[in-house]
């Protein structure tokens, strides 16, 4: 299994560079707009992204997954009930 990890922060704002992980470990990009708006930078870094992996997340920063099989888990459940393609609402 692989994993990317990109960063994405507002310049000066961020603690990433104080975790005491080696920057080869993650990508930083820095968006040096108005912090509101960073959402909006994130889904740029996922469409430019997109077809390159299995599975995609965004956590933020008061977020933190504490169980170890949480990726495993994700794929057992695709494996178990398959990715479900709906189909499109119509106009009314």
């Amino acid at each position: 299994m692989v994993l990317d990890i990109v960063v994405l922060q507002v310049p000066g704002k961020g603690i990433i560079e104080h975790a005491g992980l080696h920057p080869s470990l993650y990508t930083l990009e820095l968006w040096d707009g108005p912090a509101m708006q960073l959402g909006f930078e994130t889904q740029r870094v996922l469409r430019e992204r997109l077809g390159r992996y299995d599975y995609y997340a965004v956590v933020e920063d008061d977020m933190v997954i504490h169980d170890p099989l949480f990726f495993e888990k994700i794929g057992w459940f695709e494996q178990q009930f398959g990715l479900k393609r709906h189909a499109p609402t119509p106009a009314l």
